[in-house]
């Protein structure tokens, strides 16, 4: 609306005076919106309504089912890692032996535990057992704490030390002048086929000198029953088959060094 101009009285303030119709063109205007307001809530009336009637059902029902929800959002975080989109790992490890039978001889000579020699399959973090159609397949997001040949140097070695070997066995990396070099290749450590599921671990080592003179060699093996075919079940007993086999071959090396000192 146009507006009148400034009147000046003497010093008083400017008076700015509004034109006659100004409220009514703002009434007009208020009355228009509303107008139109009623109208398009007069159009969806029925929709609106479906609309809330659908939404209080669904609060009603969420409300009723709020334990069941809570259980498949979980379910849904733990099988895809939550934010991740990965599904957590779950991790497991070989023990290193602890008790031992007497050794045939005292610790002696400096021996340097090489990196296993393995099968491609076996060298990776997998836990794996053998399908009856002679294919591998693992425990999903179960995984060792390594890669298989890392961790089973490890625990050998740690084996070695909880047997009074501490002084005398390293890595190549330890820079150990080595009067011998235990050299392992695995050959199984898995979970076997058939119907008797039995963990079975299973490797040669061959005792070397400097030179590169074969000393001795021996095949290992050891099993155990798998009760229940799950990563719990499966680690536990290809730790039991490990831990034998581990005890064999420092029984063993033990002999053969002391012999060929």
């Amino acid at each position: 609306a146009a507006s009148a101009p400034f009147d000046r009285q003497g010093d008083a303030s400017p008076l700015l005076i509004a034109a006659d119709d100004s409220s009514a063109s703002l009434t007009q205007s208020a009355r228009h919106t509303l107008k139109r307001l009623d109208g398009i809530l007069a159009d969806n009336a029925e929709p609106l309504k479906d609309t809330i009637a659908n939404i209080d059902t669904f609060s009603k029902a969420l409300a009723r089912n709020a334990d069941r929800v809570d259980g498949v959002v979980a379910g849904l975080e733990r099988m895809t890692g939550g934010a991740s989109g990965k599904p957590i790992a779950v991790i497991y490890d070989l023990m290193p032996l602890k008790q031992f039978p007497s050794l045939p001889f005292a610790p002696r000579g400096q021996i340097v535990v090489a990196d296993p020699v393995v099968l491609f399959e076996f060298d990776s973090v997998r836990i794996l057992a053998a399908a009856d159609d002679g294919k591998r397949v693992d425990f999903g997001a179960a995984q060792w704490s390594d890669t298989l040949p890392k961790m089973f140097q490890a625990r050998v070695i740690q084996s070695f030390e909880n047997a009074g070997y501490l002084q005398h066995v390293a890595r190549p990396t330890d820079g150990l002048t080595a009067d011998f070099t235990l050299l392992t290749e695995i050959r199984s450590f898995q979970i076997g086929a058939g119907p008797d599921r039995q963990a079975v671990v299973e490797f040669t080592a061959k005792l070397s000198t400097p030179d590169g003179r074969i000393v001795d060699a021996r095949l290992f093996k050891a099993s155990r029953p798998v009760p229940v075919i799950d990563a719990p079940s499966a680690t536990t007993a290809l730790g039991e088959a490990f831990g034998a086999a581990a005890t064999d071959l420092i029984v063993w090396t033990s002999g053969v060094i002391g012999k060929a000192s």
